[in-house]
């Protein structure tokens, strides 16, 4: 049986970053997931860690492809259902993901931990704190997104590379495809 969802994480010389996300994340991950770990081209002895986690798929860039076209390049080696994309400096707590999975059976498409109205010119209008909400953005560290969205509007477009706006641009595309952001 495939694992129900893939957990994304890029990574550059952070060492002690990853090692201590790796753990946190195998420790309080108790749903059947696929964890993916693009080293974007580090120069220290970050993939190393990688080695006291063999369960982790890593990829390995020789240069830093900056946070969208490594986040693309990792989704390549994704085949789940569903995709949960994080930072290397994000610790996730027990019961995370059955949370994420949980609120997605609430008919969501994308579902991030992080909500914001913003305008169509980028800017934030607010903060968004209930958690049903009315918002049109969330950003990509923390999304979870079904594969069938990814298949239909594509990933993050990569003109915005090395990093801001990949996010909001990807959640209006969902959004203008019918796509529902909780």
């Amino acid at each position: 049986m495939k694992p129900s969802v893939d957990v994304i994480v890029l990574t550059h010389n952070s060492e002690e970053k990853i090692a201590d996300f790796l753990d946190a994340t195998t420790k309080n991950t108790t749903v059947d997931h696929k964890l993916i770990v693009l080293d974007n081209g580090s120069t220290d002895d970050t993939s190393g860690e990688f080695l006291m986690f063999p369960s982790a798929i890593t990829v390995s860039s020789s240069e830093n492809l900056g946070v969208i076209k490594g986040r693309n390049k990792a989704f390549e080696e994704s085949t789940s259902d569903l995709v949960v994309f994080l930072d290397d400096d994000q610790f996730v707590h027990p019961g995370w993901l059955e949370h994420y999975l949980s609120v997605m059976d609430h008919g969501y498409d994308i579902l991030g931990a992080e909500a914001w109205s913003m305008t169509y010119k980028m800017k934030p209008k607010m903060r968004v704190y209930d958690p049903l909400g009315s918002f049109n953005y969330i950003g990509a560290g923390g999304m979870m997104v079904k594969r069938s969205v990814i298949d239909d509007i594509g990933l993050f477009d990569e003109r915005y590379s090395p990093a801001y706006f990949e996010d909001p641009d990807f959640c209006f595309r969902a959004i203008e495809a019918g796509y529902k952001i909780g």
